[in-house]
């Protein structure tokens, strides 16, 4: 599937951010009405994004075809721009000025006939990774997935409960 600029926070008419449209997947402008949208995306199969943005949990799945398990393949180019954290199997290739900001675990057992010879994560043509904690927590919290960090008892016997949120979970994705 490729979406070429069709990934863009969108808006109701009161100019509240619209979560209802599958195609808004935030912003990362905190003065934007879509700045806490941060939907989690199923990916199957081949995934292409071109020049949009957004902030999202993606989760590479993959198929079984003729006995093989193979992953997704997730290509972001030509200026897209995206924050979050991709989790799951096969590969991700960034290039021609795509940009992630986030945290990214892939496992490339489950590879894709169409990464071909790649790398499990592939970044080239003028294409930025960066590694970013805010986006990762900020993914966790605004998706809800914080609901499934580790619970842990601070100070001792009779000390306070907390959500620790570098494990479970999250823990794939720091």
């Amino acid at each position: 599937l490729e979406l070429v600029n069709q990934i863009n926070p969108s808006y109701n008419g009161d100019g509240t951010c619209d979560t209802s449209d599958p195609y808004n997947w935030g912003s990362n402008d905190p003065a934007n009405a879509c700045f806490d949208h941060f939907p989690i995306i199923l990916l199957r199969g081949n995934f292409s994004i071109e020049a949009s943005y957004g902030q999202a949990v993606f989760i590479m799945d993959y198929y079984t075809s003729g006995g093989t398990n193979i992953g997704t393949e997730f290509d972001l180019d030509d200026d897209s721009d995206l924050n979050g954290i991709i989790l799951g199997k096969g590969c991700v290739e960034l290039k021609d000025r795509g940009a992630f900001h986030g945290g990214i675990f892939v496992d490339g057992n489950y590879s894709n006939p169409l990464c071909g010879s790649d790398a499990n994560l592939e970044v080239k043509r003028d294409a930025q990774l960066h590694w970013s904690q805010c986006a990762v927590d900020r993914a966790i919290r605004n998706t809800g997935l914080v609901e499934f960090a580790e619970a842990a008892v601070t100070g001792g016997s009779g000390g306070a409960v907390q959500l620790v949120t570098s494990r479970s979970f999250s823990q794939v994705s720091r």
